[in-house]
C-alpha cells in the first residue's frame, strides 16, 4: 500500500479539523475489527450449526484482521506524535464516542440470554450502520481526490464490510424463529442513535445533518434486508456515494472501481452512458456510428481490458490530481478499441469527480467559449468538437482553474459540494437551456452584456477572461441563437 503521497497531503492538504476526524475514524475502524472478530470467535462460530456459515465466519475472521493490519498501518504512518498514536489505539478507552459505540457492541457479545438471530441483527447493525459514516467520511476525500492510499483501501475494505452485512442479512431470512419486527427495529434505532451522536461530535468540516439522514438512509435499507419496512424514509444525500461502482445500482454495499473487479469496466462506461441518459436525459450519441462502439469495446479481450484499466487507474491512485491532468488515464484508455476521450472520461470522472470532468459536448463549448477556434465552426455554442485528446486536456484545464477559484472563494465549509463534476453540470444546463428554449430575446442579451460591463466598471480595469468566475462565464455565454450542435464525425 503506497502512503507516500497521504503523507504530504495530510500535513499539506488537510486542515485540522479534518486531521481530527479521519484520525477518530481510523481509531475506530481498528478497534471495531478486534470487536466484529471477538464476537465471531467466541459466540457465533459455536451459534451456528450449518457446515457452510462456519466456513464463511472463517473466512471472513481472516478479512477482519488485514483490515485491522491496513487501519494500524495508516494510523502508524500518518500519525507522526507518539501520544497521540497511542490514544488512537486505546481509543476504546481514551475516546468517549468510540467507547460508546464499542460498549454497544460488546454487550451483545457478553449477553447470554439474548437469542442468536437478535445479536445477528445486532452486528448487522455494527457492520452496516456502525460504519457507514466512516466510509462515507473516507469517500468524501475521495471525491475531493485526496489521499489516495486511504481511500483505495476504504474501497477494498468498503466492499468486504458490505459482503460481511449482506451475509448477515441472508443467513437472518433463513432462520425458522425471528426476533419480532419491533425488536428488530428497535435494535436498528438505538445503532442510528449511537452513530448519529457519533457524527455530530467528530465530523467536523462535514455537513453533519446531511450525515444523519444518510445514516438513516443506510438503516432504511438494512430493515427491508431483515424483512422490515422503512422508518425514516430518508433519501440518499451524497452522490458521491450513489456513484460508487459503475453497475448502476443503487444500495450502501456498492463499491467504486478497484482492482477486484476491472475485467468488463469498459462495457460498464458504455453501459453507464446509457444509465446516464435514461436518469438524467443526456443525450450522449454521435450519429449512426454511435451503436458500433459497444462492438468495438467487446473486442477487446479481458486480459486487454484489465491491463489497460489496471494502469490508468494507477495513474490516478498515484498521482496528485488536484496539481495534474488525468492525461496519463486518458491516453492509456482510449489505446482499447472504441474507446475515446469522450467515453475515456467519463470512466475516469465517475472514478474522480472532483478533479476529472467528462467530456461533454455543452461542457466544453461553455467551458472554452471564447478561446480562438480551432477547427470548424465558430466560438461559442457554434464551436466544432473534433473529440480527440489535445481539446480534452484544454478543456480539462479550464475546468480546473474555474474549479480552483471556485474553491477559494466559497471557503473551507464549500469545498467538498465544488468539483469537476459540478462545473461540467452548468455547463450542461446552459447548453439544454438553449436548446430547449431558442432565443430568449435581445432583453436577456442585453441583460447579460450590462452585467458583465458593471463589473469591469466597478473594478476600474478590463477583465482578464481566464479571471472569471462561473456565473461570469455564463453571462457572457449570450442565451440566444441556435441550440448546440452534435458531432457526426465517427471517431477515426
Amino acid at each position: 500500500m503506497d502512503l507516500s503521497v497521504d503523507v504530504k497531503e495530510w500535513t499539506a492538504r488537510l486542515n485540522d479539523k479534518e486531521r481530527h476526524f479521519i484520525s477518530t475514524v481510523l481509531a475506530f475502524f481498528a478497534a471495531s475489527d478486534a470487536i466484529v472478530n471477538e464476537n465471531l470467535v467466541e459466540r457465533f462460530t459455536s451459534d451456528v450449526q450449518a457446515a457452510e456459515a462456519r466456513c464463511f465466519y472463517g473466512f471472513q475472521i481472516m478479512i477482519e484482521n488485514v483490515h485491522t493490519e491496513v487501519y494500524s498501518l495508516l494510523i502508524d504512518t500518518l500519525i507522526k506524535d507518539g501520544p497521540e498514536r497511542q490514544r488512537l489505539f486505546r481509543a476504546v478507552e481514551m475516546i468517549p464516542c468510540v467507547n460508546q459505540k464499542a460498549r454497544w457492541a460488546l454487550k451483545w457479545i457478553s449477553d447470554k440470554k439474548t437469542s442468536f438471530p437478535e445479536r445477528l441483527v445486532a452486528f448487522a447493525a455494527v457492520e452496516g450502520i456502525f460504519f457507514s459514516g466512516s466510509f462515507a467520511s473516507i469517500f468524501w476525500l475521495k471525491k475531493r481526490g485526496l489521499m489516495p492510499g486511504l481511500t483505495f483501501s476504504n474501497e477494498l475494505i468498503n466492499r468486504d464490510e458490505g459482503l460481511h452485512t449482506e451475509f448477515a442479512c441472508l443467513l437472518f431470512n433463513h432462520l425458522r424463529f425471528k426476533p419480532t419486527h419491533e425488536v428488530i427495529t428497535q435494535i436498528i434505532c438505538e445503532a442510528v442513535d449511537i452513530e448519529q451522536r457519533f457524527v455530530t461530535g467528530e465530523y467536523r468540516g462535514m455537513n453533519c445533518q446531511l450525515m444523519k439522514t444518510y445514516i438513516e438512509f443506510v438503516a432504511d435499507r438494512l430493515l427491508v434486508a431483515l424483512g422490515c419496512t422503512k422508518i425514516y424514509e430518508s433519501e440518499n444525500p451524497f452522490d458521491f456515494m450513489e456513484m460508487i461502482s459503475l453497475t448502476g445500482k443503487t444500495n450502501f454495499f456498492e463499491r467504486r472501481v478497484s482492482e477486484y473487479a476491472k475485467a468488463n469496466i469498459v462495457c460498464q462506461a458504455m453501459a453507464e452512458r446509457t444509465y446516464l441518459e435514461d436518469k438524467t436525459g443526456r443525450n450522449f450519441k454521435h450519429g449512426k456510428f454511435r451503436p458500433r462502439l459497444l462492438d468495438l469495446a467487446l473486442s477487446n479481450s479481458s486480459e486487454q481490458i484489465k491491463s489497460t484499466t489496471s494502469r490508468a487507474f494507477q495513474f490516478l491512485s498515484a498521482a496528485d490530481t488536484a496539481q495534474t491532468t488525468a492525461m496519463p488515464a486518458l491516453t492509456e484508455l482510449i489505446t482499447l478499441k472504441g474507446i475515446g476521450p469522450a467515453s475515456a472520461s467519463l470512466l475516469l470522472s465517475v472514478y474522480t469527480p472532483a478533479e476529472v470532468p467528462f467530456f461533454s459536448d455543452e461542457a466544453f463549448r461553455w467551458v472554452m467559449f471564447d478561446e480562438p477556434a480551432s477547427g470548424k465552426g465558430g466560438r461559442g455554442w457554434d464551436r466544432g468538437i473534433k473529440y480527440d485528446k489535445k481539446e480534452y486536456e484544454a478543456y480539462s484545464v479550464r475546468v480546473k482553474e474555474i474549479v480552483e477559484r471556485l474553491r477559494a472563494v466559497n471557503g473551507e465549509d464549500e469545498e467538498s459540494m465544488i468539483g469537476a463534476k459540478e462545473v461540467e453540470m452548468v455547463g450542461w444546463v446552459l447548453g439544454l437551456e438553449r436548446a430547449v428554449l431558442g432565443n430568449p430575446g435581445e432583453e436577456a442579451k442585453e441583460a447579460s452584456s450590462s452585467v458583465v460591463k458593471k463589473g469591469e466598471v466597478e473594478k476600474g480595469k478590463p477583465k482578464d477572461k481566464n479571471k472569471r468566475t462561473v456565473q461570469e462565464v455564463a453571462e457572457v455565454a449570450d442565451p440566444g441563437g441556435e441550440g448546440p450542435r452534435r458531432s457526426k464525425r465517427p471517431r477515426k
